[in-house]
């Protein structure tokens, strides 16, 4: 029974592995990956996060079937996949990446209005654009928007100011 498991175990991974692009799994939503999910149908006690710790030969082991070469990259390769798309999903970042742009966008309109750290101010408004988009990939961050305005309306400014001081001192 236990060869019939391990089999049945080893022939899900490696069809996941080889045939599909992007795995499926049963979750709560559709985009939403946790490290605790089954990763098998059956109650195995799989989890993704015991998945992903597993090397080729703790698999060979399990499965009682020895890996090819094609077999052990594309393990690998659904692994980085695998790694990406929770890491992807962790809203407690992407809540933190808001704030930070949050945070940098004031500091930009601040920092321009103190005479010696204007210079400063650029590099504040761009991490805050930078931030804000990467913030709102898959979730409406409120933080994150209102930083990307402000990094955004910053820049622009800055841009008309550089452009109206050239001509000016393009006419002198």
């Amino acid at each position: 029974m236990t060869r019939l498991m391990k089999t049945i175990l080893f022939l899900s991974i490696i069809t996941l592995l080889i045939f599909s692009g992007n795995f499926v799994f049963a979750a709560s939503s559709p985009g939403e990956v946790k490290p605790t999910q089954s990763i098998v149908p059956h109650d195995s006690g799989m989890t993704i996060a015991l998945f992903l710790q597993l090397k080729p030969k703790e698999i060979e082991k399990l499965t009682g079937h020895k890996l090819t070469l094609k077999e052990k990259i594309a393990l690998k390769i659904y692994k980085l996949k695998l790694r990406k798309k929770i890491s992807e999903d962790d809203p407690a970042k992407n809540k933190r990446l808001g704030n930070l742009s949050l945070i940098f966008g004031i500091a930009a309109f601040v920092f321009a209005l103190i005479p010696g750290l204007v210079l400063i101010s650029l590099p504040l408004a761009v991490a805050a654009v930078v931030l804000g988009a990467v913030s709102l990939k898959g979730n409406k961050n409120t933080n994150g928007i209102i930083g990307l305005i402000l990094g955004g309306i910053f820049l622009l400014s800055f841009l008309v100011v550089l452009v109206l001081v050239l001509a000016l001192i393009a006419t002198l």
